[in-house]
């Protein structure tokens, strides 16, 4: 089934587009987090069993991770310690924003999750979807910490999103320097599968889900520069991607900024000008 998005209220009252989303990559940050590609949702639990268990999953009061701000997050509440009293983060819910969706998307025969959230400062916002995995031994959902879309204030904007046979396909407006009160003009359809407990997009060209920062002007050929195949999250095992599928990088962020030691490179896809895709080396300091 595939379901068109919807704004929630929240946004509606910014006086944006339903889900204006990334125009700009998320700001550059310097991390050394090394907690892997999971974090569990820690006060909240399910009051359903079996096959659909996630289905009664208390998305709304669980511990969220937020991948453009490198912290954990609760429904209302603060994105960290340290943030103003303007921070807050709102989980999406059928009444109030785009509905949870649900699929087996890891093959152990328990239907798994894409859920929304949106974190923001004041006026300013971004509003991901992330995958949950359900853990039947825990009898819990698992987050991935890597969001399968990349929306944000004047940017990018997330139009359907399907889960259909282990498979999440994602059509995007990718924003290119149309005005913030325009919808993006440039249409792009990625499918999204799960793999090794990662998120990873297989179409057009395979990549991490991780939103692009700002392109650098800093160049350079994947085979004479580097040596050892991109990873498709910040991560030591995450997935990987060979340089020979890959013409050229650009650094994603001013050179040393860092991930959990990586750093993030952008790539374009045959044929489209305009979409950053990304991924991540440890080559680079």
């Amino acid at each position: 089934m595939t379901f068109r998005l919807r704004a929630r209220p929240v946004i509606a009252a910014l006086s944006v587009l339903a889900l204006a989303a990334c125009a700009q990559p998320p700001s550059a940050r310097h991390t050394e987090t090394g907690d892997g590609p999971t974090s569990p949702a820690s006060s909240a639990s399910s009051s359903a069993t079996g096959a659909q268990a996630i289905r009664g999953f208390d998305f709304v009061h669980a511990d969220w991770y937020d991948a453009n701000g490198n912290a954990t997050v609760r429904n209302g509440a603060s994105a960290s310690p340290e943030a103003s009293d303007k921070s807050w983060a709102k989980v999406d819910e059928a009444n109030a924003g785009n509905a949870t969706q649900f699929g087996d998307l890891n093959g152990d025969g328990f239907a798994d999750a894409v859920a929304w959230i949106t974190v923001g400062n004041g006026s300013s916002y971004w509003h991901y979807a992330y995958v949950w995995l359900w853990d039947d031994a825990q009898h819990t959902a698992v987050q991935l910490h890597q969001p399968v879309t990349d929306d944000k204030q004047c940017g990018n904007v997330t139009k359907t999103l399907t889960i259909s046979d282990a498979k999440i396909t994602v059509d995007r407006l990718i924003r290119a320097g149309e005005a913030c009160s325009d919808q993006p003009a440039h249409p792009v359809a990625n499918t999204i599968a799960i793999e090794g407990g990662f998120p990873v997009r297989e179409t057009p060209v395979r990549a991490s889900t991780m939103p692009a920062l700002a392109a650098s002007s800093d160049t350079m050929q994947p085979g004479a520069q580097l040596k050892k195949p991109l990873k498709l999250a910040p991560a030591a095992d995450a997935p990987e991607l060979d340089l020979g599928q890959v013409s050229f990088i650009v650094l994603g962020g001013q050179r040393g900024t860092l991930d959990n030691g990586f750093h993030q490179v952008l790539f374009r896809a045959s044929g489209d000008p305009v979409t950053w895709y990304t991924a991540y080396t440890d080559e680079i300091q």
